[in-house]
């Protein structure tokens, strides 16, 4: 990018873009399934387990530069400068484990339940997430009513632990004919 200021208003963009960000990001995975027919028991059950383990990391640097917002008349109406080094270096391990049993009550009446486990060093505690889900086959292969419910989340994302290392941004306001009001907020 350039060095042109990056100024915003109600009709344009103006300049070069404001931050430049280089990184570099990895994740490796790994899992597996153990699947069972085994269990009888006022139906037949399809019984599931398996597990995952993930390592992600992430380092790099962003230099930001200034970004102005002017009003309609071209006057400055707000700033943001940013500040501090920008370079961040994370890491986090995700694991996964999960058990689901698909009981078939009868031809084509299904419940699934399950329940999945989350421990990551990115979130404190530990997460368990339940599920279940009726269905049935009105036309084998053709046609299924499902309902289900449960308590589902994604993967643990790198930005909450590099978050604090990114460069703060002060803001400043300014008044209808462009001078700088007194009061400004930083945000870390």
């Amino acid at each position: 990018g350039g060095s042109l200021p990056y100024v915003i208003g109600h009709e344009r963009v103006l300049g070069n873009y404001y931050k430049n960000l280089n990184q570099t990001a990895s994740r490796v995975e790994a899992g597996a399934t153990l699947a069972t027919g085994a269990a009888k028991w006022h139906g037949e059950h399809l019984i599931k387990a398996g597990a995952t383990v993930g390592y992600m990391t992430v380092t790099g640097v962003e230099d930001s530069r200034p970004v102005n917002y002017v009003r309609s008349n071209g006057t400055l109406a707000r700033r943001y400068e940013f500040s501090g080094p920008g370079t961040f270096d994370a890491s986090l391990v995700d694991a996964g484990l999960f058990v689901q049993d698909t009981w078939a009550l009868r031809a084509g009446l299904k419940l699934h339940l399950g329940a999945r486990w989350d421990p990551s060093t990115a979130a404190s505690g530990l997460a368990l997430w339940p599920r279940g889900v009726v269905s049935y086959d009105l036309r084998p292969n053709s046609t299924k009513l499902s309902s289900g419910i449960g308590v589902f989340a994604d993967k643990a994302l790198l930005a909450a632990p590099v978050f604090p290392d990114r460069q703060a941004r002060r803001e400043m306001l300014y008044d209808e004919s462009g001078q700088h009001l007194q009061s400004s907020h930083l945000f870390t």
